[in-house]
């Protein structure tokens, strides 16, 4: 049975003396309690030390590059002397290298497994050092540094030379916590997502909050499931199980009952009864029924026509009804207009 990992919770600010632990959080053996490798460890470094240094822009000129002449500088024969050819030769010539410094990119690749190991063994050895400092929060009523650092030598002593300090949001610091913090040199304040190797090699001790705790056992454990690393298949080498063939005579005390039923003496009216009362059932304990009348059957959409060679008055008769009205009735005046002499009528 593994043993029950602890490391104790301590208030950050608002005690004197001696530091005594108010509760104890418990922490899973799989990311604190591993074997320390530092094989790993080592590539991790490697890969972290490696992309700081990133890529590199400096560049010193080929012998070819330089300006200047390629023919050779002096003739050989008859002179006792050794051969020689450019002038503008590595060791000839200010500033010529054999092996130049080229623009290159120092980065290098590593699987994401081995970064995720690698942090869990990581907190192994600073919880098996006795490195590993929880407190309540870092929220400070005062943004000065004497308060930061009383509060940091009560936790860590005197012997601390380096501190990350690793917190999870605004909930457990505050901005009078990083300016406190923002002018030790020896003191590094980080969020729960830039924890990494590197931090965890470069600086003595690790002091976290009771919620950055919290998140980061979260994410280290939900790293998996996120990279699909999980099983996919419930078998012991993770591939598909073969479909199971099919049972010989799953269905025979159906079918005999069945059969049965259509030799016994019953009537035939009976039997369309029974037949009326079954109901639909997903086990698998004979045929499926399904219903006897499909409730769309007599279902029609009626009233729509494609035909586009109806008159306009016809297709769109709903809209002379609204603009006319059929019950007015127009009469015409027979009686001629009297004109005027002068053309006015």
């Amino acid at each position: 049975m593994p043993s029950i990992l602890e490391i104790p919770v301590h208030v950050f600010e608002g005690e004197n003396g001696v530091p005594r632990p108010r509760r104890f959080a418990q922490v899973p053996n799989d990311i604190f309690g591993l074997p320390i490798r530092p094989d790993i460890l080592h590539r991790c470094y490697t890969f972290y030390r490696r992309a700081k240094a990133g890529y590199s822009e400096d560049m010193q000129l080929y012998k070819w590059e330089w300006p200047g002449s390629t023919r050779k500088w002096r003739k050989q024969q008859k002179t006792g002397k050794a051969r020689i050819g450019w002038k503008k030769s590595p060791g000839k010539y200010l500033g010529v290298f054999a092996h130049p410094i080229r623009p290159m990119d120092h980065r290098t690749k590593i699987q994401r497994r081995v970064l995720w190991v690698g942090l869990k063994v990581m907190l192994s050895v600073k919880f098996t050092q006795s490195q590993i400092n929880v407190v309540d929060s870092f929220l400070m009523k005062s943004h000065k540094t004497k308060y930061a650092v009383d509060n940091l030598r009560r936790i860590l002593g005197n012997n601390c030379n380096s501190a990350l300090l690793v917190f999870c949001g605004n909930n457990d610091a505050n901005e009078n916590f990083r300016w406190a913090t923002a002018n030790i040199p020896a003191v590094k304040i980080e969020t729960v997502e830039g924890v990494n190797v590197y931090n965890l090699l470069k600086y003595r001790q690790l002091v976290l909050t009771e919620a950055a705790l919290k998140k980061l056992i979260h994410l280290i454990e939900g790293y998996p499931r996120k990279m699909d690393w999980l099983p996919r298949f419930a078998t012991p080498n993770n591939i598909p199980a073969p479909i199971p063939e099919k049972v010989q005579g799953w269905n025979k005390v159906w079918r005999e009952s069945r059969m049965g039923r259509k030799l016994a003496s019953q009537s035939k009216e009976q039997w369309l009864e029974q037949v009326k009362n079954w109901k639909w059932s997903s086990e698998p304990k004979g045929a499926l029924k399904v219903p006897r009348y499909d409730p769309l059957e007599d279902f029609r959409l009626v009233h729509i026509s494609n035909d586009v060679t109806q008159d306009a008055k016809v297709r769109f008769q709903y809209l002379y009804d609204s603009l006319f009205d059929p019950t007015e009735t127009l009469t015409i005046d027979d009686d001629q207009m009297e004109v005027e002499h002068d053309g006015t009528i």
